[in-house]
């Protein structure tokens, strides 16, 4: 758990808000207080996705279903408003792990009980079943443990037996599921019944007493092969609980044993130990999380304070002024510490926080640039609030001027004035509403932007109203959009989004990249196709870069680095880097090294002539979703989201060294992130429509 960010909600309905529990695909589950007291676990769906009436339409069926199956083995109801304009579920906060969390810190399960957990998974699936509900996504993540046994919970693709939509739903929801623990019938598109329920209990009691699903946990394809034509791989799996493992594994769906099957055949009295030792303490130590929030004993003690500017709010985070430091005096190199010599002390996490106490700057100074020498004491975070909400997709520097910060939304675009903390002009909508990426010419006197609809439009900073209607590009859907009189038949015909966007360095050119695996290099003025490059094989195309002094483009095409002549669009040469760059591509500002990141889970740098790697940096665990670096390269910006949390964290790394200097842990992103022409800001937008600025005091 972790606690309230400054974008979370204090109430829903009329439960207060604790902490935050966790996030998932769909939103965001929140630690609740009932009036009457009762803890209560709150998933709210993302007010992104509230809009779809896809998304509402399947979250209400999810309530629909935890309401009827509610009971002693999953988690109770307690209210719903599937109909508010955030729907959201409550149920009995359960004061214990998951499956899934359990064997991560323990261990496999002991045989007896493994035993125990069987029973109780098949007295819930006897009462799901019952109820005439198909959980479908069985699995150890979607388990709790609890004192009186494990529950099942997460109906959000469970469907009714009997659906009253009839085949078409059915056919609707496809494949849909956790493929390790998948039966073959479902992971090949079937039909799920009560029995592909069953296959899931023998994965998920292989995977308690070993630590693994039988069939692995690699690529879905291999998986569903080995499901269906292999036998399961229960080498570990203790003696005792191999036949009904076996049975429950059985490809044949009308042999799998029913649930009242399974205990009758259980040992009398397999769950009278339950829960085992170690278990039960991490069902204490959740209880004593959950009630630290409730007394209050880890609330941040903070206060707002909001800036007024024109148009728009400025809420400044200056987190030396509470005493904390985002990089610290002997984290970075030659600046001391406790750490005895040669060793480089890890860097020490500083939450980026809604509200600090403390003196407030108007806008983020222009301080000290950004450099792996430099002595640093504290790190000052200024958050911007637009006028307009919803998720930053992408923002940039102007080149040449430090003070001037661009970024587009879903729904928006904004041009900001760091020096007076104002916008330079109203945000201004966008054409399509799904806008994904941004390009800024060298001169910042033009913008393009590509969107999630095939199209690539071209705009004016500082222009009144941001005109946005001029297409370079479009695609299929652009016909829906409200395309202005200037669109020609003659535009290229992009096939999918738009993943990647670059001005040439002499704003004459643009180059767009899009994921079905091919790239426009197009004409500025009127949109023309120069040239187009297609992938060999049926892979995405991703982000784009400029070379700053030459004229030359580079893309991530076909899982491979791609130059191209930013005049002709000629392929001058290719690299096959260690890292993806699936995340994020940029040059750095002299043109001499190419960063790039993206699921491999890691940046890289590498030469921009040769391709020859010159650093990696590894830290975040999970795929990184933007790279920044200062203009001259020594220090590079890294930020991911870190799951299940949901949060994202900024890591600063020194190029020379290939080590982490820094880490800032802070509100979710997708990924936008820049430092600015001078090296002396870095700007992280966020998936609430704030953006972070921070700057070192100079």
């Amino acid at each position: 758990m972790r606690r309230l960010a400054g974008s979370d909600p204090r109430r829903i309905g009329h439960n207060d808000l604790l902490a935050v529990i966790g996030d998932g695909s769909m939103g965001r589950v929140y630690l609740g207080r009932a009036r009457s007291g009762r803890l209560l676990a709150i998933k709210a769906i993302r007010p992104d996705l509230a809009r779809d009436p896809v998304v509402r339409q399947r979250f209400g069926t999810e309530i629909a279903v935890a309401q009827r199956v509610s009971g002693a083995y999953s988690a109770p109801v307690a209210e719903a408003a599937p109909e508010a304009s955030t729907p959201w579920l409550a149920t009995a906060f359960i004061a214990g792990p998951t499956l899934h969390a359990a064997v991560a810190e323990n261990g496999p399960l002991a045989a007896g009980d493994a035993l125990a957990l069987a029973g109780g998974l098949a007295e819930a699936l006897r009462a799901v079943h019952g109820a005439g509900v198909v959980h479908r996504d069985i699995k150890p993540a979607n388990i709790l443990l609890d004192h009186a046994g494990p529950r099942v919970i997460d109906f959000g693709i469970a469907r009714f037996a009997e659906w009253p939509g009839g085949p078409e739903w059915s056919a609707a929801q496809g494949a849909a599921g956790t493929t390790a623990f998948m039966a073959p019938e479902q992971s090949m598109g079937g039909p799920a019944s009560a029995a592909s329920d069953v296959y899931a209990l023998g994965a998920v009691l292989c995977y308690a007493t070993t630590g693994r699903a039988p069939f692995g946990d690699d690529s879905a394809a291999a998986v569903q092969f080995r499901a269906a034509q292999l036998p399961p791989d229960l080498r570990e799996v203790p003696e005792a609980l191999v036949p009904l493992v076996e049975a429950c594994l059985n490809k044949d769906p009308n042999r799998r044993p029913a649930p009242e099957r399974i205990l009758s055949g259980l040992p009398a009295g397999s769950g009278k130990a339950w829960p085992p030792a170690d278990i039960a303490a991490l069902i204490d130590a959740r209880a004593r999380e959950a009630d630290a929030f409730v007394t209050g004993e880890r609330a941040a003690r903070t206060r707002r304070r909001v800036l007024a500017g024109a148009g728009s709010a400025v809420l400044a985070l200056v987190l030396a002024a509470s005493g904390i430091a985002a990089v610290r005096a002997g984290l970075l190199p030659g600046t001391g510490g406790d750490a005895e010599a040669g060793e480089s002390p890890a860097p020490s996490p500083v939450t980026s926080r809604d509200t600090i106490e403390g003196d407030v700057a108007a806008a983020p100074e222009s301080g000290a640039e950004f450099h792996p020498e430099a002595t640093v004491d504290d790190l000052v975070e200024t958050l911007f609030v637009p006028q307009r909400g919803g998720t930053v997709t992408d923002l940039e520097f102007h080149l040449e001027d430090p003070d001037v910060l661009y970024d587009i939304g879903l729904e928006y675009s904004e041009d900001w004035d760091l020096s007076t903390g104002e916008q330079r002009m109203p945000s201004a909508p966008m054409v399509d509403f799904d806008s994904n990426v941004l390009a800024v010419s060298p001169d910042g006197e033009a913008l393009a932007a590509g969107t999630n609809s095939n199209t690539v439009y071209a705009g004016e900073p500082g222009a009144e109203d941001a005109d946005w209607g001029r297409e370079l590009a479009n695609g299929a859907l652009s016909e829906a959009a409200e395309t202005p009189e200037e669109t020609s038949e003659d535009l290229p015909k992009l096939e999918d989004v738009v993943t990647g966007l670059a001005f040439s360095r002499d704003g004459q050119t643009v180059v767009a990249a899009f994921g079905a695996g091919q790239a426009h290099v197009l004409d500025a003025s009127d949109g023309s196709e120069i040239a187009a490059h297609e992938t060999e094989r049926d892979l995405l195309a991703g982000p784009a870069a400029a070379h700053p002094t030459e004229d030359v483009f580079a893309v991530e095409h076909d899982q491979e680095i791609v130059l191209l002549d930013s005049g002709t669009g000629e392929e001058i040469d290719r690299f096959d880097p260690e890292a993806s760059a699936s995340g994020d591509l940029e040059y750095t500002a002299d043109g001499e090294h190419l960063i790039l990141a993206g699921v491999s889970e890691f940046a890289e740098v590498i030469d921009a002539d040769t391709g020859e790697q010159v650093a990696t940096m590894r830290g975040h665990g999970e795929p990184v979703d933007g790279v920044a670096s200062t203009p001259d390269g020594t220090v590079v910006a890294t930020v991911a989201r870190q799951e299940p949390q949901g949060d994202s964290e900024v890591r600063l790394w020194d190029v020379g060294s290939g080590e982490e200097i820094g880490l800032i842990q802070t509100r979710p992103s997708r990924g936008a992130l820049d430092f600015s022409a001078d090296g002396t800001r870095l700007a992280l937008g966020h998936n609430d429509g704030a953006i972070s600025v921070w700057h070192l005091p100079g």
